[in-house]
């Protein structure tokens, strides 16, 4: 994974489940993912809740955010050209 750049946080989750699926979304479209948060959320969840976070790089940004919106209509989307991902 990347070290270059900022990392930001573009869609925040209390489901570690549905983050999880999103982060796949995420790096099918070709994009570096960073989850933060779901091991606690997975230990905690029945007591507190718990957010995990999704990171992607600063400059792409606006790509997962248009791939979020994709994934939460169900819409397949073509891979990002040169996102990175694995």
């Amino acid at each position: 994974m990347s070290e270059q750049g900022d990392w930001v946080i573009v869609r925040r989750f209390v489901d570690p489940s549905t983050a999880e699926m999103a982060a796949d979304f995420l790096r099918g479209s070709g994009l570096e993912v960073i989850v933060q948060g779901q091991h606690a959320a997975e230990i905690l969840t029945k007591a507190f809740p718990v957010e995990v976070d999704l990171l992607v790089q600063a400059d792409k940004v606006e790509d997962a955010r248009e791939a979020l919106e994709a994934f939460d209509h169900g819409t397949p989307v073509d891979p990002i050209p040169g996102g990175g991902g694995t």
